[in-house]
């Protein structure tokens, strides 16, 4: 999934999705808001759920690199003094 682009769009249901721009298949995540929150929010829902997306993507990195940073760890062999 390293060369893949996503895209978010929201559905005639009212969900927003993110897929994979050359798929139209089921998407990878789906939010929902509750029809009193959408009709609260209205055109606002599409950011808001940009900036929640946006937030766990920034989290999701995160938690890789300091898996990453674990592993390294595991295969640096120890100093001697």
């Amino acid at each position: 999934m390293k060369d893949t682009v996503l895209e978010i769009v929201m559905l005639e249901s009212g969900d927003i999705v993110v897929r994979r721009a050359s798929e139209t298949d089921e998407p990878l995540l789906k939010l929902r808001f509750s029809d009193e929150l959408a009709s609260t929010l209205g055109d606002e829902r599409i950011n808001i759920a940009k900036i929640m997306l946006s937030a766990g993507v920034q989290l999701v990195a995160e938690a890789g690199v300091r898996q990453r940073e674990a592993e390294a760890d595991v295969l640096r062999p120890p100093v001697i003094h």
